[in-house]
């Protein structure tokens, strides 16, 4: 029996974002934007093997993969690559930046921003539906169901509340060492519903292998034009 390790499904804003989708609060979703902003996955004064693309094909495979699997974990699985605009470093020989729009079978489009050496680093996902749109952040948490007019105060508040919601729990943590801390939760959970599946008949897999197979089928035709036909 086999559980794939997508932790990212078990963050709070996402299980938040899942659920407001399966009540219908959402409605449908027509559009999903993904901005990942990042350092360097291995730092550039290492040696230049450790950036060769026919071995290590960072940016995607070792860095996107968690938010490849949240666009088709929203969005469904992909229909066609639609636009794709790649950004090498000459010197490091890696790819460095990747832009592409994605059509899912759904209907929704997907937006999708990748880059390392970036100069700010940040992770946002956004969902876009016919009746509310979502905003999650990571690094800290944030999350946030809203429709109508967003102004300078309403995002300041909101700012407020994701500094509010990262301060409480990690005070709480440091008063109670027996609490798992916050930053290994979302592997925790999947965990222990993987343990809880191993020993009953009757619990399904947190992640079964079936429901993965759409996020690997994206990566696989997006890694070909990024890397070559041989990624």
């Amino acid at each position: 029996r086999v559980c794939v390790g997508h932790t990212s499904r078990f963050r709070d804003p996402v299980l938040r974002a899942k659920e407001a989708c399966d009540r219908g609060l959402v409605g449908e979703i027509y559009q999903i934007k993904i901005s990942h902003h990042g350092e360097s996955f291995y730092h550039a004064a290492e040696p230049a093997w450790r950036w060769r693309e026919q071995a290590h094909k960072i940016l995607l495979y070792d860095l996107a993969i968690h938010l490849l699997d949240l666009e088709v974990y929203f969005g469904g699985p992909v229909k066609e690559l639609q636009g794709l605009e790649i950004v090498r470093n000459p010197s490091l020989g890696a790819t460095t930046h990747v832009y592409a729009i994605v059509k899912h079978t759904s209907g929704a489009v997907g937006c999708l921003d990748f880059q390392m050496f970036a100069s700010s680093n940040f992770s946002h996902f956004e969902i876009y539906g016919t009746v509310n749109d979502v905003r999650i952040k990571f690094f800290p948490h944030y999350y946030r169901l809203y429709s109508g007019r967003v102004s300078p105060l309403d995002e300041l508040y909101h700012d407020f509340v994701r500094i509010w919601d990262f301060v409480v729990p990690t005070l709480k943590q440091k008063l109670h060492r027996e609490v798992v801390p916050r930053r290994v939760l979302p592997h925790y959970r999947l965990f222990r519903q993987f343990a809880d599946a191993l020993s009953s008949d009757t619990t399904p897999m947190p992640v079964p292998v079936e429901s993965v197979i759409p996020t690997m089928e994206f990566l696989e035709r997006l890694g070909s034009k990024v890397y070559g036909d041989g990624a």
